[in-house]
C-alpha cells in the first residue's frame, strides 16, 4: 500500500474490562459463570487488537504535538464522519500521515512514476481576482525566519502539484490547472506569515491566527507551509455532494496545512483534494473517512472510522495521481448518469481552470565565443556571452562551465565571462541560466579548441584560419 496513513487518538474505544484483579466465583455462578467470564475476555482482547486501536498507536510517523487534534469535535450532522474545528464553521477528518515507505518502490520490481517537473504554471487573468489558491509560508514570531530561503523549494512543489492535477485531467481527456494567485510576471505568490508563538501547536489554532489577521476570504482556498513539525498534512473538508457550481467548496474558505518534513507536491496534492471536495463518503470506492480503496491512487488509505480493506485494483504507475479509476472525485468529462456526473466532482472546482496551454514562454538562448583577433595566440583570452531572449521570467544568474569546472557566476546582464590565459586544447564549454524560482537550463555543447602556439612562419601561412568564429547554438532544456 502506499499513499498516507493516518493516525489520531480521537474516537477510541473505550475498554474498561479490569483483566488485572483476581475473580473469585462462588458455587453458584458454576461453570456457566466462568465461561462467560472468559469469553468476555476473550472479546475484550479481540477489541484492544481492532484496527482503530493499532491505528491509534503512537508511531513516529504521527502528529509529534500532543496537542495536534485539540479543538476537534465530532459533528456528524455538518461534518459526516468527520470533525468540527471549534470556534469554526469548518471540518475536517483529522491529519494525514505517510507511509514510512514513502519515495521508495511500493514493491521491490515496481516503480512509482514521478510527475515531470513543469517549467511554468497557468497564467490566468491578472492573478488576483476570482476564486483561486493563495501559497503562504507560515511561523511563529519565536522560529527564524526562512522565507527567503524556502520560497524556490515552495514554488517548485506547488508547481509541481499542478503538474500533478493537470496529467491526471489529461487521462480524461481534458486539462485542470491551479487557479493560484500570482504576481505581474505569473510567479506564485507567497506570502511572508507570521503568528503568535505556539499558533502553529495545533490546525485549529494556525487557522485562527490567520483569521485574526484576515486571511478568511471565501473565495480563497489557502495552502500553507508550516515551518513546523506537528503534522505531515491536514486540510478542511466539506460535506456536500451536489453536482452544480453552487456546492459548498465553491463558496467556503478552506485551509490546507502542510509541516515541513511534506513539503513535497504529493502531500500538497492529496490536502488540495480534502479542501476541493474529495473524497466524498457516496463514491463508489469510499472509505467512509474522505479517502478512497481502489489503490494505487494519491487519495487512497484505509483510515477511520471503519479502516476497510484495501482493494489494488489500479496499477503502481497510478500511485501520483488523482483518482485512478476516475470515477470517485476527478474526471474531466464523466458518462452522463455516472456517480461523477450526479454527484460532486473535483474536476468541476471553480479553483481550477480548464485552459489547455501554458501562456508563460520558455526562454531562447545563444551562447558564443569571441577572441577580437583570428590571429590570437595560447594563452589567449576569449569572451564568452550567453544571450537569453524570449523569457518572461526574472533571471537570476548564469553559471559559465568548462566541462565539469565551474568558470565564473555572473548575476548582471548582459551575462558574459571573459576567459584570460585559456591554455591549449579542447574546451567544452555550457551555460547554465537560472531563474529567480531555481529552475536552470543548460546550453549545447560550444567545443573550442585552441592550438599551441604557432612556429615561426605561421603569419606567413596561406592556411591561416581564425582561431574561434561567432557561434550560436540553441538551448537544451533540462
Amino acid at each position: 500500500m502506499t499513499g498516507y496513513k493516518k493516525f489520531t487518538t480521537l474516537r477510541q474505544p473505550a475498554l474498561h474490562h479490569d483483566f488485572g484483579s483476581n475473580h473469585h466465583f462462588s458455587s453458584d455462578k458454576g461453570l456457566i459463570g466462568q465461561f462467560l467470564t472468559c469469553m468476555l475476555g476473550f472479546v475484550a482482547v479481540l477489541l484492544l487488537a481492532t484496527p482503530a486501536q493499532a491505528h491509534s498507536a503512537p508511531t513516529p510517523y504521527g502528529p509529534t504535538n500532543p496537542f495536534a487534534s485539540e479543538g476537534l469535535i465530532p459533528d456528524n450532522l455538518l461534518c459526516g464522519e468527520g470533525y468540527r474545528i471549534v470556534d469554526t464553521d469548518l471540518c475536517t477528518h483529522g491529519s494525514d500521515d505517510l507511509m514510512p515507505s514513502r519515495g521508495r518502490p511500493i514493491d521491490d520490481d515496481v516503480l512509482v512514476n514521478q510527475p515531470l517537473m513543469p517549467k511554468a504554471i497557468l497564467c490566468d487573468g491578472d492573478g488576483r481576482s476570482g476564486k483561486r489558491v493563495q501559497v503562504m509560508y507560515v511561523r511563529t514570531e519565536d522560529r527564524a525566519d526562512r522565507y527567503a530561503q524556502s520560497l524556490a523549494t515552495i514554488r517548485m512543489e506547488a508547481m509541481a502539484t499542478d503538474k500533478i492535477f493537470n496529467v491526471s485531467a489529461q487521462e480524461t481527456g481534458g486539462y485542470r490547472h491551479i487557479r493560484f494567485v500570482t504576481d505581474a510576471r505569473c510567479h506564485i505568490d507567497v506570502l511572508n506569515i507570521v503568528i503568535p508563538p505556539a499558533m502553529n501547536a495545533s490546525f485549529r489554532a494556525t487557522i485562527l491566527a490567520l483569521k485574526a489577521q484576515g486571511y478568511d476570504r471565501p473565495d480563497r482556498k489557502y495552502l500553507m507551509f508550516v515551518d513546523a513539525d506537528v503534522y505531515c498534512g491536514m486540510a478542511t473538508v466539506v460535506n456536500d455532494t451536489k453536482p452544480s457550481a453552487d456546492n459548498l467548496t465553491n463558496l467556503v474558505t478552506g485551509y490546507a496545512r502542510m509541516d515541513s518534513r511534506c513539503w513535497q507536491s504529493d502531500s500538497i496534492a492529496h490536502e488540495l483534494v480534502h479542501v476541493l471536495g474529495g473524497v466524498q463518503f457516496s463514491a463508489p470506492h469510499a472509505t467512509g473517512g474522505w479517502h478512497c480503496v481502489d489503490q494505487f491512487d494519491l487519495m487512497c488509505y484505509s483510515d477511520e472510522p471503519y479502516y476497510p480493506v484495501m482493494q489494488h485494483i489500479c496499477p503502481a504507475n497510478q500511485a501520483n495521481r488523482l483518482d485512478c479509476g476516475h470515477d470517485d472525485y476527478y474526471h474531466t468529462d464523466p458518462q452522463p448518469d455516472s456517480y461523477l456526473a450526479t454527484h460532486w466532482n473535483v474536476a468541476n472546482s471553480e479553483y481550477l481552470s480548464p485552459l489547455e496551454a501554458l501562456e508563460v514562454v520558455e526562454p531562447i538562448v545563444n551562447l558564443f565565443a569571441r577572441t577580437g583577433d583570428p590571429g590570437v595566440m595560447t594563452p589567449s583570452t576569449i569572451t564568452i556571452t550567453a544571450q537569453i531572449s524570449n523569457s518572461e521570467s526574472i533571471l537570476a544568474k548564469v553559471e559559465f562551465y568548462d566541462g565539469p569546472t565551474l568558470l565564473e557566476v555572473d548575476t548582471t546582464s548582459p551575462y558574459l565571462y571573459t576567459w584570460q590565459g585559456v591554455t591549449s586544447g579542447t574546451h567544452m564549454i555550457t551555460a547554465k541560466a537560472y531563474d529567480d524560482m531555481g529552475e536552470f537550463a543548460t546550453s549545447s555543447i560550444l567545443t573550442l579548441i585552441v592550438p599551441k602556439a604557432p612556429s615561426p612562419d605561421f603569419n606567413n601561412s596561406e592556411d591561416k584560419k581564425p582561431l574561434v568564429s561567432q557561434l550560436y547554438l540553441p538551448l537544451i532544456l533540462q
